[in-house]
């Protein structure tokens, strides 16, 4: 035991009790950092944020030490998510477990714990699904594209035929269904 703690200072791990809720903390706090020199998004930022405090300390809890945790402690992981929120998907899964991983790169690279990489369970996307909301860009690409093709096609230069069909268009785009608002517009759908 004692050789083995030794090795450990030697190879540059710090031993204390350094808690998972310090180390995450220390993530969080680095994340910030990379939101401020725009290496990642504030958006990014608050889902890991989320991840952490929902779901990671749901399952280990923040003060469990890190020297506590090992290789294998998150091999059970997906299956806890998968019993305790039924509605999860496999992608929000494997996000999750990126994040697991990138906390222990860190930690790694800190030296805070010997293991840079921790198990997760495999899991394969077969079929990617499409997210079904447009970001605050898009929707004003698609609206803009839309007012204009309205304009070319219809000929008609009167502002309110050309809002009206490119609120069709858009709504139509998000609902993924052009017969959805047809029947509400009373419209033909070309």
């Amino acid at each position: 035991m004692v050789v083995d703690i030794l090795s450990k200072i030697k190879q540059g791990h710090k031993i204390s009790g350094f808690s998972w809720g310090e180390l995450c903390q220390d993530i969080l706090d680095h994340q910030k950092l990379r939101v401020d020199t725009k290496r990642i998004t504030k958006g990014r930022h608050s889902v890991i944020k989320t991840q952490i405090n929902k779901h990671l300390f749901a399952y280990i809890s923040d003060k469990v030490l890190v020297s506590e945790i090992n290789i294998n402690s998150f091999l059970d992981y997906a299956q806890f998510r998968r019993i305790n929120y039924p509605e999860v998907t496999d992608e929000t899964i494997r996000n999750e477990h990126t994040t697991i991983n990138s906390i222990f790169k860190f930690a790694h690279r800190n030296g805070y714990t010997p293991v840079s990489r921790v198990h997760v369970e495999e899991i394969r996307i077969t079929e990617v699904s499409r997210r079904d909301a447009f970001t605050i860009h898009e929707f004003k690409v698609l609206q803009h594209d839309a007012h204009s093709w309205i304009r070319q096609t219809d000929g008609n230069d009167h502002p309110i035929v050309s809002t009206i069909s490119t609120g069709h268009i858009c709504i139509s785009m998000i609902t993924k269904d052009p017969r959805k608002i047809s029947i509400l517009t009373n419209s033909v759908w070309f």
